[in-house]
């Protein structure tokens, strides 16, 4: 296989991988080829779900962390304050799972939000 046959491969792989960057979001929606793509759609999907799902779990987590947290903190105890403190990070764990995946080439599910991306049409 030629450089110019592999070109289109690589660049949809590229596509998917900026994709959870948002970079990739924007040139699907640009260019004619990537839109012809698959794979590229895939990930795309997958990466718009995973925004909509950050914002929604970071609203929930700072609903829940206030509700139970606030009055723990303003009588002065700390209790596993910190340890809630992980999960803000869930989002980017998903991010990087799905980057992962579209640089290997594979077209498999964010955990738990991935499932969500069928239902887009585009």
């Amino acid at each position: 296989m030629t450089k110019k046959e592999k070109a289109p491969i690589e660049n949809e792989n590229v596509c998917g991988v900026l994709s959870y960057f948002i970079v990739g979001i924007i040139w699907y929606f640009a260019d004619e080829n990537m839109k012809k793509s698959d794979f590229a759609r895939y990930h795309t999907k997958q990466s718009i779900v995973l925004i909509i799902a950050s914002i929604i779990y970071g609203i929930l987590l700072n609903i829940f962390i206030s509700i139970f947290f606030v009055p723990i903190i303003m009588t002065g105890i700390w209790i596993g304050l910190s340890a809630f403190r992980v999960l803000y990070y869930i989002p980017l764990i998903w991010a990087v799972i799905g980057a992962v995946n579209a640089a290997k080439g594979e077209k498999k599910p964010l955990p738990l939000i991935g499932k969500f991306a069928d239902k887009f049409k585009f």
